[in-house]
This record gives structure tokens, C-alpha cells and sequence, in this order.
């Protein structure tokens, strides 16, 4: 596994794809960890990676909640790794907070639920609207990262379905990164 290293790149010279990422504990921070790590091995030749990462404890701290919302200002991708059931209180307050100090109008929040085998339906899209909400406040695209939804009719179709309905209807229908 590739050690995180926080944005360590010289940013005169390099301008590189800037990585946030959120977890609630260790568990979801090494779910994201994971994520990255695969996305640094396939890109590593092409992109230059930054990378800042915040446990959800951090952001009770009003300096660490600062400096996670002015990296998160500058980022262009947001990995949310969390348990599941809801997003937490202070993550959604944060991230609302922090949405009026992002500028850039490009990104990606990816939504990675760790430690559960499987959701029920209820619950993926419950995560998946609170997460698409904030994508929109942030002005990013949204990559759900979620497990099999269970009690699903579709196996988790229906969920993936109703997240393609959302964004549609959200009239946040671009992205960013492909364009």
C-alpha cells in the first residue's frame, strides 16, 4: 500500500489533482485510503496527486476545520468514506459550511460506504440524496461508491437508477472532469 503523504508536491511547478478526503473513523478512512491508493497506481504516470486528509474528530477543532475547508476549496476530488445509515451531523454541517469558500466550479465527490456487506434500499438512497445535495452545494459531479444494496427488487439497480433520476432532475447534469 502507498503511504499518504499530505500535498508534499511543489505546487509552483506541478498543478495536481487535488484529493480531500473525509472519514468518519479508521475503518472508512482506510476504505478511502484503498480508493485512492488504486486511483495513484492506474494515474500515477499521468496526474500528479495531491492529498489532504481529515477524520471527522478534526473538524470539532475550529483551526483543523479551517485548514480541511480551505483544502477542500482547492480540491478536485472529495472522498467521503463513512459507516452508513446517514451521513453524520457534523460532516453535512461542515461540508455546508465549507461550500461557500469553494470557488471552483469543477470536481468530484465520491461517496464510499465502509464496513457494511450490504444496504437496504431505504437507506442507499437516503445516503445517496444527502450526498448528491452536497455534491450540488459544492458544485461537484457525484461518483457513488456504495455496496450492494439488499431488499432491492433490481439488486440495487433500482437505487443506481433513482441516483441517475436525482441528478437529472437536480439540473446538475455535467461532467466536469470530462470536459
Amino acid at each position: 500500500m502507498i503511504a499518504p503523504v499530505q500535498e508534499t508536491l511543489p505546487l509552483d511547478e506541478v498543478n495536481p489533482c487535488r484529493f480531500v478526503v473525509l472519514s468518519e473513523d479508521a475503518t472508512t478512512r482506510e476504505s478511502a485510503m484503498r480508493v485512492y491508493n488504486g486511483l495513484l497506481l492506474k494515474f500515477e504516470v499521468e496526474l500528479a496527486f495531491g492529498l489532504n486528509f481529515w477524520k471527522l474528530k478534526d473538524l470539532a477543532n475550529p483551526f483543523l476545520a479551517h485548514q480541511a475547508a480551505e483544502a477542500l476549496a482547492r480540491a478536485d476530488v472529495l472522498l467521503l468514506s463513512v459507516r452508513g445509515h446517514n451521513l453524520p451531523l457534523e460532516m453535512v454541517q461542515w461540508l455546508e459550511v465549507s461550500s461557500f469558500l469553494r470557488r471552483k466550479n469543477i470536481g468530484v465527490l465520491a461517496l464510499i460506504v465502509a464496513g457494511s456487506p450490504g444496504l437496504d434500499v431505504v437507506v442507499a438512497q437516503a445516503l445517496l440524496y444527502q450526498a448528491l445535495y452536497l455534491a450540488n452545494r459544492l458544485r461537484m459531479d457525484f461518483l457513488p461508491l456504495i455496496p450492494t444494496v439488499v431488499n432491492a427488487r433490481t439488486d440495487g439497480a433500482e437505487a443506481l437508477a433513482w441516483h441517475e433520476v436525482q441528478r437529472k432532475e437536480s439540473g446538475y447534469d455535467h461532467s466536469g472532469l470530462n470536459e
